[in-house]
């Protein structure tokens, strides 16, 4: 599978499209490609030390990619973020997010550590 990514960060908030081109397009009701596409809207901020970014995602048209059988939100986030130091030289930034997808009523919640 092949995506596509065009976005821009406006700083306060950041836009994000994304589609699929190549593989796992997605098809539509009527069986033809539907290049599934989603979009995102992300706004980080600071509060109480710690970093958060709030997302919303949809996706635009009918696709069986995402379950959609037209325009449907499919994604909010609550994303956390925080450098926890390990030594003087080695912080560690630790992330914890609350994900729910509206059209599938489901929700998700991941924990991590990027290096």
């Amino acid at each position: 599978m092949a995506e596509v990514n065009l976005g821009y960060d406006f700083g306060p908030v950041a836009l994000n499209w994304y589609t699929n081109c190549l593989g796992a397009v997605g098809c539509t009701p009527e069986g033809a490609k539907a290049y599934a596409s989603y979009f995102e809207v992300s706004a980080p901020f600071s509060l109480g030390g710690i970093d958060w970014s709030a997302a919303v995602g949809a996706t635009p048209w009918a696709n069986d990619y995402y379950g959609a059988e037209g325009f449907a939100v499919i994604c909010a986030s609550l994303t956390a973020t925080k450098e926890i130091a390990l030594g003087s030289d080695f912080p560690i930034p630790v992330f914890a997010s609350l994900m729910a997808n509206p059209r599938s009523e489901q929700l998700f919640f991941s924990v991590g550590v990027s290096f």
